[in-house]
């Protein structure tokens, strides 16, 4: 058994810590060890798990760990094995809570932000990145599914695409804004196209309120964030 796999087979259940220090951890693993044929960062790396989620048949760990740094030969030397499983660890995390929400209709992607003239903005680029390179995992699909899959990747396509971009510079702020919206939403549909096909149960995605963010204030009144308190 090589050292890799001997990782894997130890990684068992993960201790629950929380989502930023996973997301920093992460990142900082990307940007020490990585080439420029890896996964850039954890907002790629989420769009990339997201893929690998909605796909119609499960793609298991020991084909895709090896892609998050652009295929085997660009796969790290890690200064020791902890160092390692420390970094497969949080990745399983972050896979396992992106299966997790899509699967309970409360999928919320992890786009990086920017603030221009005191104004925040979303950019999305490097997650729709990630979820075409997992797509690339993807079996070939025919009819129906082939339609569902275009329709939902529109609004990716948009920001990681030439021809995307070129249609963005005739958009309004606004309207891109609307567009990225979008993402969330069209993920949860092809997440659920494919569960039904499989016979898996997805939640009913029908809200009376107003979506309440995982890291927002639970809205019980615990002064606890949401993923902490009622979302489980």
């Amino acid at each position: 058994m090589s050292a890799k796999t001997d990782i894997l087979f130890r990684l068992g259940e993960p201790e629950e810590t929380d989502d930023e220090d996973v997301y920093a951890l992460v990142d900082r693993f990307l940007a020490r060890h990585g080439t420029d044929a890896a996964i850039l960062n954890v907002s790629e790396l989420d769009g990339f798990l997201a893929a690998l989620a909605c796909a119609p048949d499960m793609i298991l760990p020991s084909r895709w760990l090896a892609e998050i740094w652009g295929g085997e030969a660009h796969t790290p030397e890690w200064d020791s094995l902890d160092e390692a499983q420390a970094f497969l660890s949080a990745v399983m995390l972050i896979h396992n809570q992106v299966n997790g929400d899509l699967g309970g209709g409360l999928f919320e992607p992890v786009f990086l932000e920017r603030t221009l003239e005191d104004r925040t903005h979303l950019v999305v680029d490097d997650w729709c990145e990630g979820f075409l390179r997992g797509l690339r995992l993807w079996p070939a699909l025919s009819g129906e599914d082939m339609t569902v899959l275009e329709e939902c990747l529109a609004p990716i396509r948009l920001f990681a695409t030439e021809a995307g971009w070129k249609t963005l510079d005739g958009m309004g702020q606004d309207e891109i804004e609307d567009r990225q919206q979008q993402i969330g939403p069209a993920m949860e549909r092809l997440f659920g196209h494919f569960a039904r096909r499989a016979g898996q149960p997805v939640q009913p995605h029908v809200r009376k309120t107003p979506k309440v963010g995982r890291n927002d204030p639970c809205p019980c009144g615990s002064g606890k964030k949401y993923k902490r308190c009622c979302l489980h």
